[in-house]
């Protein structure tokens, strides 16, 4: 069973903020999201983490029509994150299976 709340590759989503469906894809020119204290690029964000270059074009990303939601194993847009006031929840698990 995971710890939800302590493991990177879960994330719990605010269900009704989604917007539409959810879709996994790679990084493209442009991506921003929304972090505490404003938005920021996507390849600032990578930088900050201290992801490998090798990695970025490769990295996963679940996005929704409201935009990208979770980068996944690094962070979550602050609009998109559940809390304690959400109505509806949904959790994600990411794994490696290859």
């Amino acid at each position: 069973q995971a710890d939800w709340a302590n493991d990177a590759w879960c994330v719990m989503l605010d269900a009704d903020a989604l917007d539409g469906p959810l879709v996994l894809r790679a990084r493209q020119r442009g991506d921003r999201m929304r972090l505490a204290g404003g938005t920021r690029s996507l390849q600032n964000l990578f930088v900050d983490q201290k992801l490998p270059r090798a990695l970025r074009d490769r990295w996963p990303l679940l996005v929704s029509p409201v935009g990208i939601a979770w980068v996944i194993g690094l962070r979550v847009d602050t609009r998109l994150s559940a809390g304690e006031h959400s109505a509806r929840r949904l959790w994600v698990r990411c794994s490696n299976k290859g």
